[in-house]
């Protein structure tokens, strides 16, 4: 492969990199990326390659290794340096880190790679007041630069530094700089801002692009939050004639849903699902999205047929167990059948707090409820969502702990005043 690769040694390394990166064992890969960096001892981009495949199968201290040799032969190479600083981070090392990466810095002010790559690392470890400090000085170095500003702006997002983000953003749009990609990324932010105006200024200039699709749709969740319902309807219609894949008419017929579930309409919004449902029967999301409005709708046995349907094709389906489970716990029926569903959802999601929230419940309806109240912690802890507060607080209130229970629940109202679930707790248990 070296040998029949135009552009000499380093770039058949290269390409051999990228053949055994894809392998399935590990091991095997790494035995043999070592003996090719054997035969190249003498090649910094040898030893890094070794380094990126140790990274990649979770082996730090083995990347280390390769790296330190890597620097040896090359002390200026900025993918070795900033790489050493990742593996550094993993194995707990962290002011030796941000020390080199700095210090590398220092040595090589125009090196934009390198300023990216530290302010990349801090925003990864959650160091928000430091990396910003290194964007800006990124920023003021290398401000000229359309790709250094978009990184510097997509860090910025990362990092929920929203002002330098717009900034960042603002600045390509001056330099008309990936245009695209700014406005839509300014539209979103203006969308999470509440400024939906100002969010659908921005769609309509995304224009052609890799989030062009993405931008229509959150165009007529604009509309419909600035009450232009009958726009978002017209505006989804176009849509609808100028797609014809499956994947993109379902995220359509969704958007329309959710459209019609902001207007207030449930009837619609079942009846905008089930004709999507009807023409993709096979849809996953189509049938999860409708089992979820026929659940609120207190339509149980089309919820329970929609999440069955998707069982049937998908028995591990964690989403669907998790809600037909839950369905069934909050109903007060079939509560061990709910439980081994729900046992199985936590499975493949152990983290997720709606899963656990629904263990905590069936537990709760099974009469179990100091067992519950661990899990309704733990799924508070997860995700403060008003309904888990609604269901932690009634099991407090059940054990006797009422103070507590009132506290979770203000706490819960902080979040969603609206919240149905919430409010029909409360006034059922302490009116």
């Amino acid at each position: 492969m070296i040998a029949l690769t135009d552009g000499g040694v380093d770039a058949g390394l290269s390409r051999i990199t990228t053949i055994v990166s894809g392998g399935r064992d590990a091991e095997a890969a790494l035995a043999a990326m070592e003996r090719i960096t054997a035969d190249h001892d003498d090649r910094a981009l040898a030893h890094y390659a070794l380094a990126e495949l140790a990274s990649e199968v979770g082996q730090p201290q083995r990347a280390l290794g390769a790296l330190r040799r890597a620097l040896e032969l090359d002390p200026g190479y900025t993918d070795a340096l900033v790489l050493r600083a990742e593996m550094q981070l993993e194995v707990g090392r962290a002011e030796a880190a941000f020390a080199g990466l700095r210090e590398a810095r220092r040595r090589h002010p125009d090196d934009r790679a390198l300023a990216l790559g530290l302010a990349r690392l801090l925003v990864e470890a959650g160091r928000g007041e430091a990396a910003r400090q290194e964007m800006q000085r990124a920023h003021e170095r290398f401000g000229d630069a359309p790709e250094a500003v978009y990184s510097l702006a997509l860090l910025a997002m990362q990092a929920e530094i929203w002002t330098d983000a717009k900034l960042y953003l603002e600045r390509l749009v001056q330099m008309d700089a990936r245009t695209s990609q700014a406005h839509y990324y300014l539209g979103r932010i203006a969308q999470q801002e509440g400024e939906c105006t100002r969010a659908l200024r921005h769609y309509i200039k995304v224009g052609q692009g890799e989030h062009r699709f993405d931008a229509e749709l959150r165009a007529a969740i604009c509309m419909a939050e600035v009450g232009r319902v009958e726009e978002a309807r017209l505006h989804l219609e176009r849509l609808r004639a100028r797609y014809d894949a499956e994947g993109a008419l379902a995220q359509i017929v969704m958007t329309h849903a959710r459209v019609e579930r902001m207007a207030g309409n449930p009837e619609r919004t079942l009846e905008v699902l089930g004709r999507g449902v009807e023409r993709f029967p096979d849809n996953t999301e189509l049938r999860y999205s409708r089992a979820l409005a026929a659940a609120e709708m207190d339509r149980f046995e089309l919820a329970r047929a929609d999440l069955n349907a998707i069982l049937e094709r998908d028995p591990d389906n964690a989403r669907a167990l998790n809600a037909l489970g839950y369905m069934l716990a909050d109903r007060n029926t079939e509560l061990r059948r709910a439980r081994r569903m729900i046992e199985r959802a936590l499975e493949h999601n152990p983290d997720d707090a709606a899963t656990v929230d629904s263990m905590g419940w069936v537990l709760y309806r099974l009469g179990q409820p100091r067992a519950a109240l661990s899990h309704l912690r733990r799924a508070w802890e997860l995700g403060r969502d008003a309904e888990i507060g609604a269901h932690l607080g009634e099991v407090l209130w059940s054990l006797g702990r009422r103070d507590e229970a009132r506290r979770i629940w203000a706490q819960a109202r902080e979040q969603a005043p609206d919240n149905a679930v919430l409010r029909e707790t409360v006034e059922r248990l302490a009116p």
